[in-house]
């Protein structure tokens, strides 16, 4: 566990990344005085609510320990980590994408799509109201988890395998 991105708000929250097993959760919110840490949520197209990581009270012990205590990371975990493939279904929007959750060390991402038949993953992205600029209406979507090409390839031949 890793936090990166530390920045003060208003009213004594702080905002911050957190990179769990390669995967950069952004735009968690902690408020110290209340002790209550929230993950980011994503909005899709029809403006609806969905959460995007779930994770345990012992998870969430951990880290709020470390928001506490100062720290940028815990020790770093040698065990080889296991993603666990949970939840397939189809998107009801889009022809040929499968919809899944997975488990990195503990935390659940929700909401990844999957293209079997071109290999192509998407993380969990949020929308925008759309902009308007030069005319023309924009929608505006912002990437929720991240993860870079090792940690994409290890994702996808865990789907491979389901």
């Amino acid at each position: 566990m890793k936090i990166s991105k530390r920045e003060m708000l208003p009213n004594d929250w702080q905002m911050f990344n957190l990179n769990v097993g390669g995967f950069c959760i952004k735009g968690c919110r902690w408020h110290p005085p209340t002790r209550r840490i929230f993950f980011p949520v994503r909005y899709d197209k029809q403006r609806y609510r969905r959460k995007v990581v779930f994770a345990h009270g012992v998870l969430v012990k951990r880290l709020r320990g470390l928001l506490e205590s100062g720290k940028t990371q815990t020790p770093r975990d040698r065990r080889p980590c296991v993603l666990k493939i949970r939840g397939f279904g189809r998107s009801r929007s889009e022809e040929g994408w499968l919809i899944f959750n997975f488990t990195v060390r503990g935390f659940t991402i929700r909401g990844c799509r999957w293209r079997p038949s071109r290999g192509s993953i998407q993380l969990p992205v949020t929308f925008f109201p759309p902009e308007v600029s030069d005319n023309k209406v924009q929608e505006v979507k912002k990437a929720v988890v991240c993860a870079y090409g090792a940690h994409i390839v290890r994702l996808r031949k865990a789907l491979a395998v389901c």
